[in-house]
């Protein structure tokens, strides 16, 4: 069986994409720490405990299969989130729309509200506005 080439986190891209591109599989050491892949492997522990390892060589004889896992860690992305800048955000919104606001005479929406897409989080693309504004 052929060894997967490992690269650095540091490794250029270049390189990293001409390997996968040659074999169809890389590894990337020290992309993740490993606090978090020890986190990790505690959160799957209890999924992966009561699996059997692949019983031909299609399904491997050291590998186990289970679907989405990934998705059942918290740490890799399962669960809620939030983020840590969303109050920062807000309170310089809010002195955004307090300063934009008197300025804008006749604030409508000018069209449609373009959504992005619905994986996750529904954002908006573009909301366009139209207005007029006050000469100060």
């Amino acid at each position: 069986m052929a060894e997967i080439v490992h690269f650095a986190s540091s490794a250029p891209l270049e390189d990293i994409c001409a390997q996968l591109d040659e074999d169809a599989a890389v590894i990337v050491d020290g992309v993740v720490s490993e606090h978090l892949l020890d986190a990790v492997r505690a959160e799957l522990d209890p999924y992966l405990r009561g699996v059997a390892h692949g019983r031909n060589d299609f399904a491997g004889f050291e590998t186990k299969r289970i679907g989405a896992l990934i998705a059942r860690s918290l740490s890799f992305g399962a669960g809620p989130h939030y983020c840590l800048g969303a109050g920062l955000a807000w309170a310089e919104l809010e002195e955004a729309f307090c300063f934009l606001a008197p300025k804008m005479q006749g604030l409508r929406l000018g069209g449609e509200i373009g959504w992005g897409s619905p994986l996750g989080i529904y954002d908006i693309v573009s909301l366009p506005l139209t207005f007029s504004t006050r000469g100060d």
